[in-house]
């Protein structure tokens, strides 16, 4: 993974699926048997820099980035749902959302696929 010299030296953080990270600590810990990383909360960095979980992610897709790089959206597609609840005697409203993130300073974001 090739990062932009600016956020090389760990500030960057490592984004992975769910799946990748589970198989990361299996790997870790089949390697180094007697470490006790599965009991203690696992291994949650790599090379220096951190990992986190993130579901959008499918397996075997990888982004480094600052996490300030990463601005909160919402889009501006809003959907209602409205209907009457006979048990409570009322109108009920349910707006549903999509939240998204944009990225900030795009050359700070590397993004890596596996075959």
């Amino acid at each position: 993974m090739v990062l932009h010299e600016d956020i090389k030296g760990g500030k960057a953080t490592i984004l992975i699926s769910s799946a990748d990270y589970d198989a990361y600590q299996l790997e870790v810990a089949q390697a180094h048997p007697n470490s006790g990383a599965l009991i203690n909360g696992g291994i949650n960095s790599f090379m220096g820099y951190k990992l986190r979980v993130d579901e959008n992610l499918k397996e075997g897709e990888f982004l480094a980035t600052i996490l300030k790089n990463m601005v909160f959206g919402i889009s501006s597609q809003i959907k209602r749902l409205r209907w009457y609840d006979n048990e409570t005697s009322c109108l009920r409203y349910k707006f549903v959302v999509h939240p998204d993130y944009e990225f900030d300073i795009h050359k700070y974001v590397t993004y890596v696929k596996s075959a």
